[in-house]
């Protein structure tokens, strides 16, 4: 008696099995040992992943000298996205996986099934040095599926106003291309900030754009050597003269920590009645760590201890000894770094508050030692 056995996308042949011997949960697994039926399925399917999504580099396009833009083509499965959202990206180096959030920058269910992020290199940084250096057309890399709600309402407001500085016009550069494609961009504004002409991500795109849609108000400030940052640059007296009717407009702001706190502050003026979205890259710390804390932090699982001084991350903390645990955005939003507290208490670096709870999960890229710590790690 012959039955065919679908593993994933992979066909077996079964001959002289008795029928029910098929369906038996675990015959899969017991099949393809002593690997799991997903790296048998890989081999057909370079993209099947049982853990997320993969996806391969189609192209890497150099924007400035410190950041490309990758073109990935995903698995079977992706689902669509909202301009202005975020992807955890995996990549492999030296055998360790490392995952970091970056923005999508394509217009959502693209011709091709291709999607693009736009990666930006920072000092001494792991994941977003790899990407620039060394990814190579051809390799492929795991997805989490898109989240983030720094996204455009469903019904769009008129006229809007975008913020940015640096890699922060990354997700505005994918609202901006949704609206073109749907011709909608309608009055808008875009402030962006960079250190030098050099430096501005997606100039030759804007510049299009600007040229496109008569009522696309675009203007690019540097701020190198000798010139104001971007905080000190966005003041009331400037917005009046870019965008008179500024305090009434929905607004988008991302960017440097600096330039977006001297956007909230704006925007809380008696005057303004416009709605602010902001999108931070990296979590927003409150007060320095107060008096006493730091202590011990021992990862349990692992054996390891190491001394804190109370204002690094936990994550932090854990990756210089040498650990590698689940982590994505670094700022709290994702809650892929959540671990179980097993004794100690710790400290939100955004808000100050304290989790003393033992048994609790916390967040460990946005949380410090109070006190000696133990965590389930």
């Amino acid at each position: 008696m012959t039955q065919l056995l679908t593993v994933g996308k992979v066909h077996i042949v079964l001959t002289r099995v008795v029928p029910r011997l098929a369906r038996i949960p675990r015959l899969p697994a017991v099949l393809t040992w002593p690997a799991p039926p997903q790296a048998y399925t890989r081999l057909v399917d370079p993209l099947a992943s049982g853990d997320g999504f993969r996806a391969r580099v189609e192209d890497v396009v150099r924007e400035t000298p410190r950041a490309v833009t990758l073109v990935l083509r995903p698995g079977d499965g992706w689902p669509p996205h909202r301009p202005g959202q975020w992807v955890a990206l995996g990549v492999e180096i030296d055998g360790v996986r490392h995952t970091r959030c970056y923005s999508l920058t394509s217009v959502p269910g693209r011709p091709d099934g291709c999607i693009t992020v736009t990666v930006q290199a920072v000092p001494d940084g792991i994941v977003s040095n790899h990407v620039g250096t060394r990814l190579a057309v051809g390799d492929l890399v795991h997805l989490a599926a898109p989240d983030g709600s720094f996204v455009l309402p469903a019904v769009r407001p008129v006229p809007l106003l975008f913020i940015t500085g640096g890699s922060g016009i990354t997700p505005v550069m994918g609202m901006l291309r949704s609206l073109a494609a749907a011709r909608a961009v309608g009055d808008a504004v875009l402030v962006h900030h960079a250190p030098a002409d050099s430096d501005v991500i997606f100039a030759a795109d804007l510049q299009d754009l600007a040229r496109r849609f008569p009522r696309f108000g675009l203007d690019v400030t540097l701020t190198g050597p000798g010139a104001p940052p971007p905080d000190a640059a966005l003041t009331a007296a400037r917005l009046d003269r870019l965008c008179p009717d500024w305090r009434r407009r929905e607004a988008w702001v991302c960017g440097p920590a600096p330039l977006l706190d001297a956007a909230e502050t704006l925007w809380a003026g008696p005057d303004c009645t416009g709605t602010l979205h902001v999108e931070r890259f990296s979590a927003a710390r409150s007060a320095p760590a107060p008096s006493g804390s730091g202590g011990h932090v021992t990862f349990g699982t692992s054996r390891c201890t190491v001394d804190s001084d109370g204002s690094e991350t936990l994550l932090d903390l854990a990756e210089s000894a040498g650990l590698t645990p689940t982590s994505g955005c670094r700022m709290g939003v994702c809650r892929r770094c959540v671990t179980p507290l097993r004794s100690g208490t710790v400290r939100d670096l955004r808000d100050g508050r304290t989790e003393p709870e033992p048994g609790t999960h916390v967040q460990i890229c946005v949380s410090a030692a109070q006190g000696d710590v133990e965590l389930d790690l």
